[in-house]
Formats: C-alpha cells, structure tokens, sequence
C-alpha cells in the first residue's frame, strides 16, 4: 500500500475510532447559568468522548464481521437515539380550594431512555415553586444513567408539580396530587408498566398512598414505590437516600489508595471534620450519621444563614432551633447568607444536600476540603467539577453517591413484580437477586447485615433490616467498580465520568441484547 493509502487509512480509522462532544453541550461546559439538562450531558458526553473507542471495539466482539466503520456508526446512532427525553408533558388543571376558590395548578412529567433497552421509567416526584421542564429533563435524563450505573434496569424520569406546598391545607394538596396523578394516566404516564412514580422533594409515602388511593387494587401496586407499608411498601425507605451517602462516603474514606491519591493521612470518620449544605430530610440524617461515626460539624449552610465554628457544632440543635423558629438565623454565630464563603473555610469534608448548581466555578478553586459529596442531584457544576478534580480533591457524585433511594426503590418495585406472581428476572444483577431472596427470608433479617459494619449501624441507629444491607453492598461493589474504570481510563479519580462510562456501557449492552439497533 502506497503513502497516500495508508495516510487515508489512518485518517479513516482516527475518524471512526473519535467522538466530539456535540457543540450544544461543549458551550454549557462554560455557561455557570446553562440549561441542567445541557450540562447533564456534557458529563455524559465527555465519557462518549472518552469511551467511544472502547464502545467500538466492544460492538466488533459481538459482531466480528462488522467494519470498523460500520460499528461505529452504530455506536453513534445509538448515541443519538438516546440523546434527548422519549416524551415530556405538561399538565395544567384547575383546583377548588377549601374556600371555594379555585386556582390553576401545572406539573410537568418528563420521561428518558426507553429505548435503552429499559422498557419501564422510574423517577421522582417533587412539589416546589421553582420546577421547570429543563429541570424535569435533566433529572430524568440523571436517573437513567443513576440507575444504568447502579445495575438498575429501569429508565429514567422526573416529575414535579409547580406549587409552594407550605401554601395550601392538606385536602387542598390530597386534591392536587390525586389530579396530577389523574392527567398523567389519562396520558398514557403513570402506567406501573412504563412509568414508575418515587417520592422526592416535599414529598413522601403521604402522597404516594394518596397516588394508590385513586387506582384499582392490584394495578395501583406498581405505579408508586415508596409507599407505606400497609400499601405494600418496604421498611425504612425514607432514609435510604441519606444511607446511601454515608455508606458511599464510608467507602471511600476507608480505602487507603484513595486517601493517598488525596493527601488525606488518617482513614475513616473519626475526627473528621465536615461542612453540609442543607439540613432537610436529606441533610439531616447523613449529618446525624456523620456525627454518630466520630466526625466534627464545623459549618451548616442553610438558604437564608450559615454558621461556622472550628470547634464544633451539635447539627441536631440547630435543626431543631430551625424546626421552632423557622430559621438558623437566630442560632449563635449564625451570619446572614450573602455568598459561599462557608464553601472556603478549613474543613475535611464538604457535603452538599440542598438543590442544583450550589458549587460553581468561582467558588470551586476555594474549596478546601479534600472530599466533596454531592449529595443533591446537580449540585456541582461541570467547570467546578473539573476544577476540583484537577486540584486532586475526592468528588463522589450524584450518579453515585445520592442512589440509595433508587435502589430502595427497585428493590419494592421488583417485591411487588413478586408478589404478582413474576419471579423470572433473567438479566437482575447478581447481587440485586441475593438481596431480593433474602428479603423473602425475613425471618433472617438480622442475621444477613455485614459483620464488617454492623457496629457501625448500630451506632448511627440504623435499624439492621434486609435494606440497609442492600444499601450497603450495592454501594461498596459499586464503588469497587468506579475505581477499577477509573483505572482503566486513565481518569485518576473523576469517579463522575467513570460512573457515566459504567452506564454507557451498561445501557449499550442492554441495547444490542435486545438487538434494538
């Protein structure tokens, strides 16, 4: 072969074997003010551009006879077909309120990567003033590749119901979820079989009973997880969320080569020092347990006050000082809110468990703290995310690290496919299947939680139940696995980019096993 058909196959080849992020979401990259669904994908982009090669070859071993070219032009087809959400709605009705009046209420359901080889969505429900559609995109667009990278076999969606909740009695609220509930099934959402429905922000198993409430008996089984238990819910699930962090945070602070690659001497909790962001029924318990554990609150940054002390803080009598007075404003030392600077000050540990785009890139080159968990779904921006990682700290993200409610939630989904009479999961992870045997030998229930880190539990007063167990395991392999990519992509520690190249992978697979494309 002459030199020029050589230089052309090497052209072809590097054309095939690259991937360039699509210039919609290389811009977000730069914009602190970007849509959260464009820099959503520019980490889900960034670990296309960094896989694809991988994806390629993959696709070859399948399928030998197939040209370099021709798989990856599937790989890019695939790549685009999941690009965007498979249906979003918004849904705008009228509700009588106790007196008389009437009021127009909106809610939007977004719905993502049905055709990943995941037939069926699950996703949140959350009830806030501020719900936007981007928003509900981006979140169903996360949960997907949450749950693609937590073994998962459930696509994403989101939904949310744009009123301030604290502003209408509960009637008026039973009223408006039922209706949301309503339109969504009268639109083909809402379903059990394609659409799945979790509590997530202000809201809870209330609302969840209240969603069943309005169904047949045995089709309302499926279409809601985080139910009470007397509507075939599981124990526990209101803080699997806030265990899975812990645990995820445990992990990591655990493991000696991790803590090297950081600078950071001593392992574990003790003694550790942390900020958090955020003292709700997210914040709340992860601080609780943080502080069971050994380690030392040294700031609490809520949305109108902060409060720093280098000698320590009781987060639990702020959070009731907050519960009475309606605020930390009052609290001792406490300072009114007018920028990050909490996110400055001297601290081991930085957990963020408020709301979206918390951390941007102005603030990110302060941070002193060596481990930032991003406990909120969004919370770091992509620019900050980079700055951190180049400054060799420790971020367990939100693909990872906030999952425990999504593992709750297919562990009840999959007892109720049970209890319906389907036991044959053929492709459910490993461990997925040990876990959902074992809650079915409830009598064992004590016997099956780790010795490793059954004190542990005791002392953050978690109950020793079949759930706890399965956070646990599912968030130690988990983070085992995040570490062996990282290795293996050269990413050093963006344990983010190497949870989105697991769920690329995942749902790639998915997809040329169900032979879609």
């Amino acid at each position: 072969m002459g030199l020029k058909g050589q230089l052309l196959n090497f052209l072809r080849k590097r054309t095939y074997s690259s991937y360039e992020i699509p210039e919609r979401y290389r811009t977000s990259f730069y914009l602190a003010n970007a849509a959260l669904f464009d820099q959503v994908n520019w980490f889900l982009h960034r670990a296309y551009e960094i896989s694809f090669p991988r994806l390629v070859a993959d696709l070859r071993d399948r399928e030998p006879t197939l040209s370099h070219a021709d798989a990856a032009k599937r790989v890019e087809t695939v790549i685009q077909i999941l690009d965007q959400c498979n249906s979003v709605i918004d849904v705008r009705f009228p509700m009588q309120r106790e007196d008389g009046t009437k009021r127009m209420i909106r809610g939007f359901r977004a719905q993502y990567g049905l055709y990943s080889g995941f037939n069926t969505s699950l996703g949140g429900l959350r009830m806030r003033n501020d719900v936007t559609r981007d928003q509900m995109k981006a979140l169903a667009a996360l949960s997907t590749y949450k749950h693609a990278c937590m073994g998962i076999r459930l696509a994403g969606g989101h939904g949310g119901i744009k009123i301030d909740p604290t502003e209408y009695t509960e009637l008026e609220l039973q009223r408006i979820v039922k209706k949301y509930a309503g339109e969504l099934y009268l639109k083909g959402f809402c379903d059990g079989r394609t659409d799945i429905i979790e509590p997530d922000i202000n809201v809870g198993e209330r609302e969840m009973d209240w969603i069943t409430s309005i169904f047949p008996d045995g089709h309302d089984k499926l279409m809601v997880v985080g139910k009470p238990l007397k509507a075939g819910g599981i124990e526990n699930y209101s803080k699997m969320a806030s265990q899975g962090i812990f645990f995820a945070l445990d992990y990591f602070i655990n493991n000696e080569a991790v803590l090297q690659s950081i600078n950071m001497s001593q392992p574990g909790l003790q003694d550790k020092t942390f900020i958090i962001q955020g003292l709700g029924t997210l914040g709340t318990p992860v601080a609780k347990y943080l502080e069971s554990s050994g380690a030392i609150c040294v700031g609490v940054k809520e949305h109108d006050s902060f409060i720093y002390n280098a000698e320590g803080i009781d987060t639990q009598a702020v959070v009731k000082h907050r519960n009475d007075y309606g605020s930390i404003s009052s609290f001792k030392n406490a300072k009114p809110h007018v920028n990050d600077d909490i996110f400055k000050e001297n601290c081991d540990i930085l957990v963020l468990a408020a709301q979206q785009k918390n951390l941007i890139c102005y603030t990110a080159d302060k941070v002193k703290a060596k481990i930032v968990v991003e406990a909120a779904n969004g919370a770091i921006t992509p620019t900050a995310h980079r700055i951190l990682v180049s400054r060799s700290k420790l971020v367990l993200p939100d693909i990872y690290v906030s999952s425990g409610h999504a593992v709750a939630s297919y562990l009840e989904h999959l007892l109720c496919l049970r209890t319906m009479g389907e036991t044959n999961f053929p492709l459910l992870r490993r461990l997925y299947k040990h876990i959902l045997d074992t809650f079915e030998a409830s009598t064992q229930t004590r016997q099956v939680v780790s010795l490793a880190t059954t004190q542990k539990i005791v002392s953050c007063e978690m109950n020793l139940d079949v759930l706890t167990y399965a956070i646990e395991h599912v968030m130690r392999e988990t983070g085992d696995e995040l570490i062996d990519i990282s290795k293996e992509f050269n990413l050093k520690l963006d344990l983010r980019i190497a949870g989105y190249i697991k769920a690329i992978q995942s749902i790639h697979r998915s997809v040329y096993e169900m032979n879609r494309y």
